[in-house]
């Protein structure tokens, strides 16, 4: 598992990063002092578990970091998922409320103790296991140039045949296989649904449509087809009502 703590005290991430260690032993940590550099560090890092203060100092919240950090997520096209789980600790136990609106996993209240950070520890490993579990089920199998490329369900924007190739698009990047759109819309879950004879859109990414588009993450608009739209609006609706996942 691969921990980052964020701590205006160096004091406080030398003492969280010891204690984490005692309990468990293999875990990767890094220790940031301030948001700019632990932003860096996110952008390019993959972070199972974010241990965030609140008050960082200089103005500086670590609440607002978080919310912000979720809303670029999700503008981006990613899902939840893709972000490290949330643990607060902080002296400001009044700011718990607001740690729900943001999807922590935790809040800890200065000075710790050791047995809760054991607890939270050992829920937050279970997790980080599980999600990976899931991830591994959750994604499209793709050969490109003798490879198999495995790309999260959750990452893909829509999907668009070109001739003899399919290109997937994602919110990171784009991926292009030989296969016919037919095959590839049997692979898919039911949240996936085929607007177009050359376009699969992913229901989860829909911000808009009309009776002849449909917008997507990142503004990108789709056409449907007119012999799909009655089919498509009553999908999504079922979508959006919890009726598929």
């Amino acid at each position: 598992m691969k921990i980052v703590i964020c701590d205006d005290s160096k004091t406080a991430c030398d003492r969280l990063e010891a204690v984490t260690k005692s309990i468990l032993p293999d875990v990767e940590i890094k220790c940031f002092q301030d948001i700019i550099t632990l932003q860096a560090y996110i952008k390019t890092h993959a972070v199972d578990l974010l241990f965030m203060d609140i008050d960082l100092g200089k103005e500086t919240d670590g609440m607002h970091f978080i919310k912000e950090m979720r809303q670029e997520t999700l503008a981006e096209g990613n899902g939840h998922n893709s972000l490290p789980l949330i643990v607060f600790v902080t002296a400001l136990a009044e700011r718990m409320p607001e740690a729900f609106s943001v999807r922590a996993f935790w809040y800890l209240v200065k000075p710790l103790k050791s047995n809760i950070l054991k607890e939270v520890l050992l829920q937050a490993q279970t997790e980080v296991e599980a999600q990976g579990k899931t991830d591994s089920t959750c994604k499209l199998e793709l050969k490109i140039n003798g490879n198999t490329n495995l790309v999260s369900l959750s990452d893909i924007l829509y999907i668009e045949s070109i001739g003899r190739k399919i290109r997937v698009v994602t919110g990171s990047g784009e991926y292009e296989s030989y296969a016919k759109i037919g095959e590839l819309e049997e692979r898919l879950p039911e949240s996936f649904f085929k607007i177009h004879r050359s376009y699969i859109v992913n229901l989860q990414h829909i911000r808009n449509y009309s009776s002849s588009t449909v917008e997507m993450s990142g503004g990108v608009s789709i056409p449907i087809s007119k012999y799909k739209y009655k089919e498509f609006v009553n999908t999504f609706l079922d979508y959006q009502s919890g009726n598929i996942l």
